[in-house]
């Protein structure tokens, strides 16, 4: 219902199920700390999540009020009761497979124990029913109020990932050149730093893809499916660099003109991938072309080696990259390489 640039959403999402948790149990008569605490740990990630961990974490939780009734009727409010009442709370639940409703049932068990009196039955149905209180507030919240939303975050990563393959395909292929230039520890560290933001953005995709059926959520499964796509040649595009670094650069039996059309492509290449330049189809066909054409005439210059030479591995990798680009900017069903 209210969206607007905000970095502490969850909390402030938390604050308000808080209150409104508190006041509704005041309301009704209900002892607020049970419901409270539920709502506190239910607000997840996404709408979808909260929703289904609701039909889990309810039982769950009924356990582990029927637990501390039971063992309280027998020992009373003694240590025996908090630690059954936990343990045989966490089994059971892992035996039925309630993992998603292990936190809230435990908590629900334990805290319990100090507030069943005489009559159990009618504590078993208030923890239950302040319980209920407080996931269908968080719920409500979750979906009413700043509901999840990671399209920003998304493109924010993927750009930051496009400023920072950018400078290294020019890196890559500077030892073309510069034999002493590419320092192999420093790019692997830094492409480690870069394997890991993808991942990250991988999974806001996969958070936004639960959500893609919410009505206040501005998305849509098309533009979730092109960043899926856009990521997936990101993520080859820095295999590919790998290998390329892993590539004999000083073995290649190319002449100096040559080399030095390579590191202008590479430079032209890393242009057209960085957020701040505009992608030239025209260029980028036209040199993936030239270096289809060099590529085929190594093969042919080769003959019949046995061991695969640099220049065939460097120039194939190449034009992986120049396909991944293409890929990247013309979103579509293909298989990568």
């Amino acid at each position: 219902m209210f969206r607007f640039p905000f970095r502490g959403g969850r909390i402030l999402k938390t604050g308000i199920a808080v209150f409104l948790t508190a006041w509704i149990c005041q309301f009704f008569g209900f002892p607020p700390a049970f419901a409270v605490i539920t709502a506190i740990v239910t607000i997840d990630p996404t709408v979808t999540d909260s929703i289904k961990k609701a039909a889990i974490r309810f039982p769950a939780s009924a356990i582990g009020a029927f637990y501390t009734v039971v063992f309280v009727a027998i020992f009373g409010h003694a240590p025996i009761t908090y630690t059954l009442s936990a343990v045989l709370t966490i089994l059971t639940c892992y035996r039925l497979n309630l993992h998603a409703g292990l936190l809230v049932a435990t908590l629900t068990a334990v805290a319990m124990v100090d507030t069943v009196g005489s009559n159990a039955i009618t504590a078993f149905f208030t923890r239950l029913g302040s319980t209920s209180i407080g996931l269908l507030v968080s719920i409500a919240v979750n979906i009413l109020i700043l509901p999840p939303q990671y399209t920003t975050n998304i493109e924010t990563h993927m750009q930051h990932i496009r400023s920072q393959l950018g400078p290294f395909i020019r890196m890559a292929f500077e030892p073309l050149l510069k034999p002493d230039e590419w320092k192999t520890e420093k790019a692997t560290k830094e492409m480690k730093l870069i394997q890991k933001e993808i991942d990250v953005t991988a999974g806001l995709l996969q958070l936004q893809e639960r959500d893609v059926f919410h009505p206040f959520v501005a998305h849509h499964k098309e533009q979730i499916t092109v960043h899926e796509k856009q990521l997936k040649s990101l993520q080859m595009i820095a295999h590919h660099l790998i290998n390329i670094m892993e590539a004999p650069m000083r073995h290649a039996h190319w002449t100096t003109d040559e080399r030095e059309w390579l590191v202008q492509c590479s430079y032209d290449l890393s242009e057209q991938l960085e957020p701040e330049h505009a992608f030239d189809p025209t260029l980028h066909e036209r040199q993936k072309v030239e270096l289809t054409r060099l590529f085929f005439n190594d093969q042919q210059r080769i003959g019949s080696r046995a061991e695969l030479p640099s220049e065939t591995i460097i120039l194939y990798e190449m034009l992986a990259l120049y396909d991944q680009v293409d890929q990247f900017y013309n979103p579509r069903e293909i298989t990568f390489s």
